[in-house]
C-alpha cells in the first residue's frame, strides 16, 4: 500500500463465511452521495481491481484517512464538496443568506460525519472509555429517549469529540443532536454546524444560559438558534445516586435513572 505522509492506512482483511477465503472487511470504499461506504470484495477482487487500475489509495478531503476507492467515486466527491463550498462562499458571514446557512451547513454536516466515520474506525483505549462513560450518564441516557419520544430520532454518543458538547448520531453516523453545547467552545468554524443542528439541553435553565451567552454572537442563524430541553426543574441528584448506586449495585444505569424519583421527563419547548 503506498504510504501518504500523516494519514493512517488502513485495510483490514477477514475470513468469509466459508472459513476458506480472505475479504475486505475495512479500507475499500464507494461515495454514496451523501456519505463514503464500505464496499464487500474478496481479496482477489481487491487485488485484480489494483493491478487493472479500476481503485487507487487516496485521501479525500475531510479525512486523514487512506482508503482504496474507484476514481470516478473520488472525482464525484470531490464535485459535491465543491459545490458546497461555491454556495456558502461569501466575504461576510454576517451577510449570510438562509440559503447559504444551509449550503455551509450541510458541508459541515459532511464533514462532521467523515470525523464520525473516521474516529469509529480504529478508536484507542481511551475513546472507548470515554464513549462508554458518556453514554452511561443518566442524564445523557434521558437525552437520548427524550429524542426518539418527541423528536422520533433514534441516536446514541458519537465517537467524535470535536464538538462543542456531546454528539448524539444515528445509526450512520450523522448527526442528530448536540447535548449541552459550551457556547465558549462555539468558535467561527464551528458556527455552521451548530446553527443547523439541534442543539438540545438537559435542563430549561442551561436552554436559557445558552441563550444569555449567545446575546452579542457575530453572526447568528436566520430565525435563531435550533433548541430544545428535557427537564424543566434543574438536574435532579436522583441521577447522581443512580451513577452511584450503578456502581455499587451492577443495576444498569439506565434502569437506575428511569426508576430513581424526579427523573420523569419533561416536554420540552423548542426555541
Amino acid at each position: 500500500m503506498p504510504a501518504v505522509a500523516g494519514c493512517r492506512a488502513i485495510l483490514r482483511l477477514a475470513r468469509a463465511s466459508d472459513g476458506e477465503h480472505l475479504v475486505i472487511a475495512q479500507g475499500l470504499e464507494k461515495w454514496t452521495g451523501g456519505l463514503w461506504e464500505a464496499v464487500p470484495a474478496s481479496l482477489v477482487q481487491f487485488l485484480e481491481w489494483v493491478f487493472t487500475g479500476r481503485i487507487v489509495a487516496s485521501v479525500p478531503r475531510t479525512s486523514r484517512s487512506l482508503v482504496w476507492t474507484a476514481p470516478r467515486y473520488l472525482r464525484a466527491f470531490d464535485e459535491y464538496f465543491a459545490e458546497l463550498e461555491r454556495q456558502s462562499a461569501r466575504p461576510s458571514r454576517r451577510e449570510w443568506t438562509q440559503e447559504q446557512i444551509v449550503a455551509a451547513s450541510n458541508r459541515a454536516r459532511l464533514e462532521a460525519a467523515r470525523a464520525e466515520s473516521d474516529a469509529r474506525r480504529l478508536p484507542s483505549a481511551a475513546d472507548v472509555s470515554r464513549r462508554k462513560r458518556t453514554a452511561q450518564r443518566p442524564e445523557v441516557v434521558q437525552a437520548i429517549a427524550f429524542l426518539a419520544r418527541k423528536h422520533g430520532k433514534a441516536a446514541s454518543v458519537g465517537w467524535s469529540s470535536s464538538m462543542a458538547g456531546i454528539p448524539l448520531v444515528n445509526v450512520d453516523g450523522w448527526l442528530v443532536a448536540i447535548l449541552d453545547p459550551d457556547p465558549r467552545r462555539i468558535g467561527r468554524e464551528q458556527f455552521a454546524l451548530h446553527a443547523g443542528t439541534l442543539l438540545l439541553f438537559t435542563t430549561e435553565d442551561r436552554q436559557a444560559r445558552f441563550a444569555r451567552d449567545m446575546q452579542d454572537y457575530e453572526p447568528k442563524p436566520l430565525g435563531g438558534w435550533k433548541t430544545d430541553f428535557v427537564l424543566k426543574s434543574a438536574v435532579p441528584d436522583s441521577w447522581r445516586e443512580a451513577k452511584g448506586q450503578r456502581q455499587h449495585t451492577g443495576i444498569p444505569v439506565e434502569a437506575a435513572a428511569a426508576q430513581a424519583p424526579g427523573c420523569i421527563r419533561g416536554e420540552g419547548s423548542e426555541r
